[in-house]
């Protein structure tokens, strides 16, 4: 069953003022309370709920009251299927880190690039000494 008071629940444990979710979710503040209300307590689409999950970086599943985890059948997921497991916590990885990682990995692709480029050189001036 749906339980959209885990919203205000989570805009209170992470200090979060209800106009930046208004912001991303475009609803105008003036009447957006209003809005978000009918979110929290009222039945609303996938569509509606979606932005509000990724707002939050979290399932879906979470505003749902239910007795079973998700897992997929036949996976080794534990949870939600968004968090990674470290042996006895489960974490889900922030933004920031994942755009962390990826400007690391995307330095480390211009890095080989460079190395590529270089032994390419090097073999043509090995195969033409002129």
């Amino acid at each position: 069953m749906y339980n959209g008071l885990i919203i205000e629940e989570l805009l209170e444990s992470r200090k979060i003022q209800k106009k930046v979710i208004l912001d991303y979710l475009e609803i105008p503040r003036e009447g957006g309370g209003t809005a978000l209300r009918q979110i929290m307590t009222g039945n609303p689409t996938v569509k509606r709920l979606e932005p509000v999950a990724d707002f939050f970086q979290v399932s879906m599943d979470i505003f749902f009251n239910r007795k079973v985890p998700y897992t997929p059948l036949g996976s080794n997921v534990v949870g939600n299927g968004n968090a990674v497991g470290n042996g006895n916590t489960i974490m889900t990885p922030t933004a920031c880190e994942f755009q962390a990682k990826l400007k690391h990995m995307e330095e480390l692709l211009a890095e080989k690039d460079k190395r590529i480029e270089t032994l390419e050189t090097l073999v043509k001036l090995l195969q033409n000494p002129k």
